[in-house]
């Protein structure tokens, strides 16, 4: 891929229930915010 100068490129994921569990089994952060959804049922990824 060739970019000139002031293109601008974007990359976008969702992230996964399961992409947020392997992040705490393999970074060893089970802080209670990538447990527990919040009130609108979100995860801090």
């Amino acid at each position: 891929m060739t970019l000139q100068v002031e293109e601008v490129i974007t990359f976008q994921r969702t992230f996964t229930q399961k992409d947020v569990e392997l992040f705490t089994k393999i970074s060893g952060d089970e802080g209670i915010h990538h447990i527990a959804p919040d009130e609108q049922e979100r995860l801090v990824v």
